[in-house]
């Protein structure tokens, strides 16, 4: 697949042959700058998560402290049903907190445990 050719590549490949005529290399210079600006902009842009991830957020604080209260590992299903939630929410919760190093996750049978890290 080719390269894509880029706004920079189109501005500076204008000001390389239109080198003779100020105005539109003044032009292009300032097209570069704002498209730089915007790239910086993007790159430092935070984005407010959405109610739906803090919710997750919290039920994973939830989730680690029912572990940890826990005297043996807990299942997924244990999880859900203590929570109320289906399996299919709860997992991918889960695995993010396997992941962040907070639960650890073993496997017996085919079935997953979790337990506090």
């Amino acid at each position: 697949m080719a390269n894509k050719v880029t706004k920079r590549d189109y501005f500076t490949m204008i000001k390389s042959a239109m080198a003779d005529n100020a105005d539109i290399v003044a032009f292009c210079d300032h097209e570069i700058e704002l498209l730089d600006a915007k790239a910086l902009r993007a790159k430092n842009a935070t984005r407010k998560p959405t109610k739906a991830q803090l919710e997750n957020v919290a039920l994973g604080d939830e989730i680690v402290d029912y572990v940890a209260s826990a005297t043996d590992a807990v299942t997924i299903k244990d999880v859900a049903e203590k929570f109320g939630k289906s399996s299919q929410k709860v997992t991918p919760i889960m695995n993010g907190l396997v992941d962040a190093g907070k639960l650890v996750k073993t496997v017996d049978k085919r079935k997953a445990f979790y337990s506090v890290a």
